[in-house]
């Protein structure tokens, strides 16, 4: 196939029906093997007819009468076949027919039933019509006898009032009234106010509560944030720090000292001061590096130190602060980084400060 190994060839068409029809040759063989002997048959039995046909001496008769034979074969095929039919329609009826009455049968047997059952409803709503009728003349009975009645006590009522009187008494009547609805709207309005204050209550009883777990929560708060406050003091300038400012500067001094000495010669020498002397010639907490000069032989704090001078200064405390603070640790540093340190050494300078 041209599509034999491309892409192509597990979704060609023409090789998926070559495959096919290679898995379909054995049987097409065998059935055209089957066809072949077939014929074969076909024709040995043609020459046996043929055989057959010359020792008849009057072959036109005999084909004539067979063909005979076959019309009244076929005509009486037909009238089997005609007569099958109706047989099987005549089935089929019979069985629709036996279908049907079953059919009527069950739609007599409902139709009774639903009968019997409306004759014992209507026999139901008669009895209830004879015991309304029943119900409604003894009800009639006792209207006319209260009615009689009434009108006996209306007869044996006295005088009807005087006019005057009546008026007075609908003028009570009608003051009563206005009373009894004054009345009324004030109980109404007492009920609507004492629902909201008792609604107001109840909100303020929650507020309550909700106020004590506030003032129980801001004391936790207040009782924490001394302990923050204690812990914040502790650790402020002139506590803790204070401390690890003291006990590290007499080492701070000694390692820079030594850098100075090793790197630059005895010129320069530090001293760190954590004691400040103040206007009033007392001292307080603070911080200041004090930079003795041999040559000049003077001392002077490393904030007015010149920019050259100040290099040394700067470059020995660093790296004296960098090894304090890998000893403390336990950790070894191998690098240092500064920005551009040396700017204002001279070339010279800039040789011994590297």
């Amino acid at each position: 196939m041209p599509c034999h190994g491309t892409d192509l060839q597990p979704r060609c068409k023409l090789l998926a029906d070559a495959n096919a029809a290679r898995t379909l040759v054995p049987s097409a063989d065998a059935e055209i093997e089957g066809i072949r002997q077939r014929f074969k048959d076909t024709r040995a039995r043609i020459r046996a007819l043929e055989q057959e046909i010359v020792t008849f001496s009057d072959a036109a008769a005999l084909v004539a009468k067979k063909e005979e034979e076959l019309q009244s074969v076929v005509a009486e095929r037909r009238v089997a076949e005609k007569s099958a039919a109706l047989a099987t329609n005549l089935a089929e009826a019979q069985h629709r027919i036996h279908s049907l009455r079953q059919e009527l049968a069950a739609v007599e047997t409902g139709c009774a039933e639903k009968s019997k059952k409306i004759e014992a409803e209507m026999r139901e709503i008669e009895a209830a019509i004879a015991e309304l009728t029943v119900r409604a003349r003894e009800q009639e009975s006792d209207g006319k006898r209260t009615a009689a009645e009434l009108q006996q006590q209306i007869d044996s009522l006295p005088p009807a009032f005087e006019a005057q009187r009546i008026e007075q008494a609908e003028a009570a009547m009608r003051a009563v009234q206005q009373r009894e609805t004054s009345a009324e709207k004030a109980y109404v309005s007492a009920v609507t106010t004492r629902a909201e204050v008792q609604a107001s209550i109840a909100t303020w009883e929650k507020e309550v509560e909700k106020g004590r777990g506030l003032r129980t929560r801001i004391e936790k708060l207040e009782m924490e944030l001394g302990w923050w406050n204690l812990l914040a003091k502790a650790l402020s300038n002139d506590r803790v720090i204070a401390l690890c400012i003291d006990d590290a500067g007499p080492t701070l001094s000694s390692l820079a000292n030594d850098l100075l000495l090793s790197c630059y010669g005895p010129r320069f020498s530090v001293s760190i001061k954590t004691q400040l002397e103040t206007a009033r010639k007392d001292l307080k907490e603070g911080f200041d590096i004090a930079v003795f000069d041999s040559e000049a032989r003077e001392s002077k704090s490393v904030s007015v130190m010149s920019g050259g001078e100040k290099v040394w200064v700067d470059g020995c405390l660093t790296r004296a602060i960098a090894l304090y603070l890998g000893r403390s640790s336990g950790r070894r540093y191998q690098t240092l980084f500064s920005d551009e340190a040396d700017g204002a050494l001279d070339p010279e300078r800039k040789r011994m400060f590297m």
